[in-house]
């Protein structure tokens, strides 16, 4: 017998890290079912890349990111390097994305936690989401607003539970940095507050000395109290102004020439700024407008 023959060498693949980047929807997701799926696509995406923090078509909100242990994951699924390619420039030349792309040949691995290292938050992703998503607004998640202290109050938790410690990518250093995550949770809320105000937009007719009848920009408000005002234009502020606090409005009867359509105006103001205040309505110094919505022919809010 060949001296060689009598033994049997037993060595899994060796494979360095993988890093799966994802959102808050598909972090939810990961905590309900203890798995990573491929969502939309047959196979699941990562890099050997630790300092990539984003790739073309990602989330806005993917904040996070798992630190995946590449020799368990080659020794229960098949692993394959991939290499996307776009385009650029006028002519739309072919590029191929250095993406150091690992594609897992599966739909879905399930006991996700037995291959994680580590669960990392991408700070400069956290922070520059600082606008927006915290304050009581927040972002849209799953049909629901969420801000990102609220999410990390709820959620982070459930993480520590099922894969132990929370890592921080700060630049290129991947570290534990408790006070920061604990300052994120924490963090003050700012109150955003609304209010709703209808006004007629379109043209009005108007007599010209030279060219006789001519149409002219109008906006008329549905609500009296409030000034005619010529521009409505979103992100200006606008003075002394009676809002309703609901956007469930009673659609009004008055009937307005062709060419006007209905604008359901958006408007944001502060405690500081009110007036007069009911239940129903709050009159303000002044309201910056985020946002209009407007009424079709159908009498459906656009």
């Amino acid at each position: 017998m060949n001296y060689l023959e009598s033994y049997t060498l037993f060595e899994a693949r060796q494979r360095s890290n993988l890093y799966h980047i994802f959102d808050l929807s598909k972090c939810m997701y990961i905590l309900k079912n203890n798995k990573i799926s491929s969502y939309k696509f047959g196979n699941i995406s990562t890099t050997r890349n630790k300092q990539m923090n984003g790739y073309i078509g990602d989330s806005p909100i993917s904040i996070f990111k798992l630190e995946l242990d590449g020799d368990k994951i080659t020794n229960n699924y098949k692993v394959r390097p991939f290499q996307f390619q776009s385009s650029e420039g006028p002519e739309r030349r072919p590029i191929k994305l250095k993406e150091y792309e690992e594609v897992i040949k599966t739909r879905e691995i399930k006991d996700i936690n037995k291959y994680v290292k580590k669960f990392i938050i991408i700070k400069d992703r956290v922070e520059s989401m600082m606008g927006s998503w915290f304050d009581s607004d927040g972002g849209n998640v799953n049909g629901k607003r969420v801000t990102i202290p609220g999410f990390f109050k709820e959620y982070l938790p459930k993480v520590r539970e099922l894969f132990g410690e929370i890592w921080v990518q700060d630049g290129s250093v991947i570290k534990k940095d408790d006070e920061w995550v604990e300052m994120i949770t924490n963090h003050k809320i700012k109150q955003i507050h609304h209010g709703y105000a209808l006004y007629w937009r379109g043209h009005k007719r108007i007599k010209h000395k030279k060219f006789g009848i001519i149409l002219k920009d109008d906006v008329v408000p549905v609500d009296d109290r409030n000034s005619e005002i010529e521009n409505l234009v979103i992100g200006y502020h606008y003075e002394n102004l009676y809002l309703q606090k609901s956007d469930e409005f009673e659609l009004p009867r008055t009937n307005k020439p062709d060419g006007y359509q209905l604008y359901m105006f958006n408007m944001i103001y502060k405690i500081e700024d009110i007036v007069e205040e009911t239940d129903d309505y709050v009159f303000v110094k002044k309201a910056k407008i985020k946002m209009p919505r407007i009424l079709d022919k159908n009498n459906k809010w656009l």
